[in-house]
């Protein structure tokens, strides 16, 4: 769960993070294009930080040497525990200039209702991109959330499935 793709050290590379029920080991798969994931599919181990306050297992995996204006497929999981859905991504062309969404504040809980909450910060983004379909990098300035603690609304602000395919940059 609350699986989420961040921006590397460099365009070249991505960051991915997300939650599990058990401790077992979990991988990430990734591999050029928009196809199932095959034989071709690179493997990367991940590291985890152990039990997160709900209970659950924080795992995180770095993806480096990625060529520009190319989508790539991934995955995470392992044979054992089964695997997430698959999701895309493409990275950004080398030019200086990129175009990304800037939100401030979506402080995912603060009106009480989480559920409304939720449906409107995806809707947010929904609406962002269909207006900027160009976009590469999706900005949150702060007040993710409205109670850090609250596993619950991170992982509302955590539910929108664009960011499993625009890196998104966290500002605390």
């Amino acid at each position: 769960t609350d699986l989420v793709m961040t921006i590397g050290a460099t365009q070249a590379d991505r960051m991915f993070a997300w939650y599990t029920t058990t401790n077992a080991a979990q991988y990430l798969q990734y591999a050029e294009g928009s196809g199932p994931l095959g034989a071709q599919a690179t493997t990367v181990e991940t590291t985890s930080d152990g039990t997160t306050s709900s209970g659950e297992f924080n795992h995180r995996a770095t993806v480096t040497g990625l060529k520009p204006s190319t989508t790539y497929t991934y995955r995470v999981g392992s044979d054992a525990t089964g695997w997430s859905d698959a999701h895309t991504f493409t990275t950004p062309s080398t030019s200086p200039d990129y175009s990304f969404l800037f939100f401030g504040d979506p402080q995912v809980g603060a009106s009480g209702n989480l559920p409304h909450d939720e449906a409107g910060w995806i809707d947010t983004i929904t609406v962002g991109l269909q207006a900027f379909p160009q976009t590469e990098m999706l900005f949150s300035a702060g007040d993710q959330v409205q109670h850090a603690p609250n596993e619950d609304e991170y992982a509302a602000f955590l539910a929108p499935k664009q960011l499993r395919e625009i890196p998104l940059v966290p500002i605390n």
